[in-house]
């Protein structure tokens, strides 16, 4: 299921995966780490609600993207 891959081809090495898997495994770190940095600053409460569950996962998100944003913007402007 992926927008980026209309075809179903293979690699030429030895363990002939897919295209689509591969991409996934290379990228699969990054959610990793955004997954670690954010579980060990959360703000998430126990919650029975999905509602309150999501906001505050958006939230975290949102401050590790802001955290992000400033730090590039802080070496750009020192440079």
């Amino acid at each position: 299921m992926s927008t980026l891959h209309k075809d179903n081809a293979v690699s030429t090495t030895e363990d002939r995966k897919p295209h689509i898997i591969q991409d996934y495994n290379s990228n699969k770190g990054g959610v990793d780490c955004l997954d670690k940095l954010t579980g060990a600053y959360t703000c998430k409460r126990l919650t029975a609600r999905w509602p309150v569950a999501v906001f505050h996962n958006i939230l975290a998100v949102s401050a590790y993207n802001a955290y992000v944003y400033l730090i590039t913007v802080l070496q750009l402007s020192s440079q």
